[in-house]
């Protein structure tokens, strides 16, 4: 791990110290954010704590599985009523979704990323970019504590890894990264749900909604970027949800012959968001999502900009 022992030391003992800790999800809710948060606050019980689990949005359906024996808020709470924060796989205060003025006011505040985008807006910062996951800096911070992780904690775990690796098939898939998975495993995870709900347990109104995407998506030549766009029209008419939208990015990795893949598609919020992905090792899309005030990782960014999706006679714009 590419953490310094004192910063490591720090979190162990802000976790030791706190009774009643907040833990944040950020907005959009994926395996990796939800796996890291629910396993935390799993911990906090099994120490005796009274955690509060905050996100912003609803726990996507395919994820559900994390959200039993979970209370869930969608509110931040007063700062004096935490002792301690902890933010899960956010490279920013406001990737949070909250406030970030309410977000920075929780102290302290233990940001637990592995995005090279952090922009370390914790008192704590504990960043570890070579990571593939949340998840696995938490495994080794659950681990360090002498905490044993009991089967609800091992499936949030390998939840956040699994996905970030997409299956383990992504290239930051390591010897480390399954060493941890098979350890999990022993401790009773719940591989075969994750792999079901990940992967096979998409509703027909999903694929309706990526038949659409497909069906728009075209390739720009001088760039060798693919491209697809979603609206709300379209989760409207295919009686869709947003969530539903989730997984299309890395469906469209697969596409040969392109440097990267970009879905764009408007949100109930009134913004735009989008999706990067890419399997070359000479593009990164941190980079580009970087200067439109997202991040990510090398193969895998986001963004988010307010507008919305027109389409015109020579295409699909935003306005």
């Amino acid at each position: 791990m590419t953490v310094t022992t004192e910063t490591f030391q720090l979190v162990l003992n802000a976790i030791r110290t706190s009774g009643h800790p907040c833990l944040i999800a950020h907005r959009h809710p994926d395996g990796d954010t939800l796996g890291a948060a629910v396993a935390a606050y799993h911990l906090f019980k099994k120490l005796g704590k009274a955690p509060i689990l905050a996100c912003l949005d609803e726990i996507p359906g395919y994820l559900s599985f994390l959200g039993e024996e979970v209370t869930l808020t969608h509110e931040l709470p007063d700062p004096s009523a935490v002792d301690l924060a902890m933010a899960f796989d956010a490279s920013s205060a406001d990737y949070t979704g909250f406030d970030p003025e309410r977000v920075l006011a929780l102290k302290p505040l233990v940001v637990v990323d592995h995005h090279a985008t952090n922009t370390e807006f914790g008192t704590i910062n504990l960043i570890d970019r070579e990571a593939a996951a949340t998840c696995e800096i938490m495994f080794a911070v659950i681990t360090a504590l002498g905490i044993a992780i009991d089967k609800r904690i091992a499936t949030a775990l390998l939840t956040g890894i699994f996905t970030d690796t997409n299956g383990f098939e992504n290239a930051n898939t390591t010897d480390h990264v399954l060493t941890i998975a098979s350890s999990l495993l022993r401790k009773g995870a719940r591989l075969r749900l994750i792999t079901k709900q990940i992967f096979k347990s998409r509703k027909i109104t999903t694929l309706k909604l990526w038949g659409r995407a497909l069906e728009r998506l075209r390739k720009n030549q001088e760039l060798g970027i693919a491209t697809t766009v979603l609206t709300l029209d379209d989760l409207s008419a295919c009686g869709a949800r947003e969530e539903d939208a989730e997984g299309l990015a890395n469906l469209l990795n697969i596409i040969a012959d392109v440097n990267a893949a970009l879905i764009l598609r408007e949100t109930s919020d009134g913004m735009i968001k989008g999706s990067l992905r890419t399997t070359s090792d000479a593009v990164d899309v941190a980079k580009l999502a970087q200067l439109l005030g997202g991040g990510g990782h090398k193969k895998a960014a986001g963004f988010s900009i307010e507008g919305r999706i027109e389409k015109t006679a020579s295409g699909w714009k935003v306005v």
